[in-house]
C-alpha cells in the first residue's frame, strides 16, 4: 500500500505540473483547450481520491497490526498462564492422590481399631456372661 501511495503521489505531482502547463498552453485555444483541462482536472481529482483511500487503508492496516500485536501478546500471556495452571493442577493432583492414600490408610487403621474394640467388647461381654453363671 505504501508503494501504491508513493506511485499515486508522484502521478498527482506529474499531473499537477502537466495541468499547469496545459492551462498556460490552452488558455488561448478556447473550447477544445477547456475540455482538455477539464478532463485532466477530473483525472487529477480521481487520483487524489484514490490516494486518500489508500492512505486510509494504510492507517486501518497499521491499526489492525497494532491490535494483532496486542492480541498476540495476550494469547501468549494466557498460554503461559494455562501452562502454569495445568502444572499446578498436575502437582496438586499428585499431592491430592498422596493425601487420598494417606487418608485411606488412616481409615484402615481406624477400622482395624474399631474391629479390635468390637472384639474386645464381645470378649468382655462373653466374660461377664461366664462370670454371671
Amino acid at each position: 500500500a505504501e508503494v501504491e501511495i508513493g506511485k499515486l503521489s508522484r502521478e498527482i505531482e506529474r499531473l499537477q505540473v502537466e495541468n499547469e502547463r496545459l492551462l498556460s498552453d490552452y488558455s488561448g485555444r478556447g473550447a477544445a483547450g477547456d475540455a482538455e483541462v477539464e478532463r485532466l482536472r477530473h483525472k487529477l481529482e480521481i487520483l487524489q481520491e484514490s490516494q486518500d483511500r489508500l492512505e486510509k487503508t494504510q492507517q486501518a492496516r497499521d491499526k489492525a497490526e497494532v491490535e494483532i500485536g496486542k492480541l498476540s501478546r495476550e494469547i501468549e500471556r494466557l498460554q503461559v498462564e494455562n501452562e502454569r495452571l495445568l502444572s499446578d493442577y498436575s502437582g496438586r493432583g499428585a499431592a491430592g492422590d498422596a493425601e487420598v492414600e494417606r487418608l485411606r490408610h488412616k481409615l484402615e487403621i481406624l477400622q482395624e481399631s474399631q474391629d479390635r474394640l468390637e472384639k474386645t467388647q464381645q470378649a468382655r461381654d462373653k466374660a461377664e456372661v461366664e462370670i454371671g453363671k
